[in-house]
């Protein structure tokens, strides 16, 4: 049970850095000009980068879906697995990568791994 709570403390805090307005950044035809949006922004959406809005989509189902029923709590790893997806598209995509996004990533896949750490043990 607390491994749930921390995962969930883990995606609000994503949740949060993705609400920044430090998350994504664009660049433009001319190199000076680099802007950085935040994830819920409409402008990455306006220049066809969607991945932004789906990680944060992504996200929010991961959260809602780990705090419903057991039923559901399958459900969490893969909106996990799109979002980290969802990020690296945006990155290999649209050159919109950021330290954010980074962290973003990173707090998701320790999220995603933390169910399988303490069974990988050297031991038979």
């Amino acid at each position: 049970m607390r491994c749930k709570y921390f995962s969930a403390i883990g995606i609000s805090t994503s949740l949060l850095l993705m609400a920044l307005p430090c998350g994504v950044t664009l660049r433009f035809q001319d190199p000076l000009r680099i802007r950085q949006y935040s994830y819920l922004s409409p402008t990455p959406m306006l220049c066809g980068n969607w991945f932004p809005i789906l990680a944060i989509l992504f996200s929010f189902l991961a959260l809602v879906f780990l705090l419903l029923r057991r039923d559901y709590g399958q459900m969490a790893p893969v909106c996990l697995g799109l979002s980290i997806i969802s990020q690296c598209l945006s990155w290999v995509m649209f050159s919109a990568f950021s330290v954010t996004g980074l962290a973003v990533v990173l707090i998701h896949s320790s999220i995603l791994l933390q169910k399988h750490l303490p069974s990988w043990s050297l031991e038979n």
